[in-house]
């Protein structure tokens, strides 16, 4: 999945693990915590700070089951009130 962050005002941190896919059963599949030479690239970070004005972009992969397709793309950082949501379209 590619992902990009842009910050307006103030300073924060950016991670890689506030995202996740969730499936039809309730499943959710957290990003993969390892990395190697042949994932995409470039990768989104496992973690940056950031300054107001800046962006990150980057891919990040996980590992998910072969036969099943995600429903949404969950992003759940903590002092978030309501997790943002994206609905995967169909294949």
């Amino acid at each position: 999945m590619e992902i990009k962050a842009c910050l307006k005002k103030g300073t924060s941190g950016v991670t890689r693990y506030p995202w996740a896919l969730a499936y039809a059963d309730g499943a959710r599949i957290e990003p993969s915590s390892v990395t190697y030479g042949d994932f995409p690239k470039p990768e989104y970070p496992y973690e940056a700070k950031m300054k107001a004005g800046d962006c990150v972009r980057g891919k990040t992969v996980f590992a998910v089951p072969a036969k099943d397709r995600p429903e949404q793309v969950l992003y759940t950082p903590e002092g978030l009130e309501t997790p943002a949501e994206w609905t995967v379209p169909k294949a």
